[in-house]
């Protein structure tokens, strides 16, 4: 298993390594459970053509954004200053978060719901905006009248209990989104990362499309986007990442090749394991073999941003 700080020529030859010399197919990485999977998933599903590239500045010039999943000061700060940015230029926040952020307080909403209730808090302001206004050309959509006729169902006293939202932070949400020319829906692993992260998503996408707002997916590693590139998920003939923890900590698996510092393994069952990381951690309590691993300081290679761009750097200490 490798983690997404691994640059992206290391990346590639841990795959190469694995299925040349292990003979293995059992190749994970958290990449797969990212919200790049997801939204590239969601998109080859519905057989949209959605990118994943685009320019951080363009974040700043929504009059409306909207943002899940992660807590933008801590985990991409230079997004956050384009999005404090539009803020102080006029542009509304919506923040839906069941945790309390530094962020919220410049927010025009915080929609605080209960944790694992996304799909029906976006599913419901989907209706809500759908209720406030006009046809807007949504009827020529494809599928839009399944889409709508889904929402029917849908009765705010139910959904209030669910997500502990009150029914005017609905309102004013609706009314912000319709109020805003144009849009943007940042999310991060906070929606995806869990086992209905795929079902948020669509939710969140649906209600997008209802206001021909952009998505943009956040990774947190500094080179998700490279590892994602370099198809370091998982294998479609091997096990997942959680499949492959299920199965160390089972006994099924007998040896295990560990790249970075992934979760606690002190419990696992396994007869042999081997970890290679730039620093000490507790699983190397547990290892067979430790093996050492240069930081991106001492090598030459390459990362991939958050917006797609190749970055090239050379080792500065050897």
């Amino acid at each position: 298993m490798q983690v997404e700080e691994i640059q992206g020529q290391r990346s590639g030859t841990g795959r190469f390594l694995s299925r040349a010399a292990l003979r293995t197919e059992n190749i994970a990485s958290p990449v797969s459970v990212s919200p790049l999977s997801t939204y590239r998933e969601l998109v080859q599903e519905q057989g949209l053509k959605a990118g994943l590239n685009f320019r951080i500045e363009d974040i700043s010039k929504a009059n409306v954004l909207f943002l899940s999943g992660a807590d933008l000061p801590v985990s991409h700060p230079i997004i956050w200053l384009e999005v404090l940015k539009a803020v102080k230029a006029g542009a509304k926040l919506v923040v839906a978060s069941p945790q309390e952020l530094s962020l919220n307080r410049y927010a025009s909403v915080w929609l605080r719901n209960k944790p694992g209730t996304e799909v029906a808090l976006f599913s419901y302001l989907s209706k809500a905006l759908l209720e406030s206004e006009e046809d807007g050309g949504h009827s020529r959509v494809e599928g839009f009248e399944s889409f709508k006729k889904s929402l029917d169902k849908l009765d705010f006293s139910q959904v209030a209990q669910t997500t502990d939202v009150p029914k005017e932070k609905f309102m004013q949400t609706a009314e912000l989104l319709l109020e805003g020319e144009t849009s943007a829906f940042l999310f991060g692993a906070g929606l995806t990362q869990n086992p209905w992260g795929a079902q948020n998503l669509a939710a969140l996408h649906n209600l997008a499309l209802l206001k021909s707002g952009r998505l943009y997916p956040l990774g947190l590693e500094n080179n998700l986007r490279g590892a994602f590139e370099m198809n370091n998920g998982h294998s479609d003939k091997g096990l997942s990442i959680d499949q492959v923890f299920r199965a160390a900590h089972s006994g099924s698996i007998k040896a295990l090749y560990l790249a970075g510092p992934l979760p606690d393994l002190q419990k696992a069952k396994i007869e042999f394991l081997v970890i290679q990381d730039s620093f000490m951690n507790d699983n190397m309590e547990k290892a067979d073999a430790v093996l050492p691993a240069a930081t991106f300081a001492e090598t030459d290679g390459t990362f991939v941003n958050v917006e797609g761009r190749i970055q090239k750097f050379q080792k500065v200490i050897g």
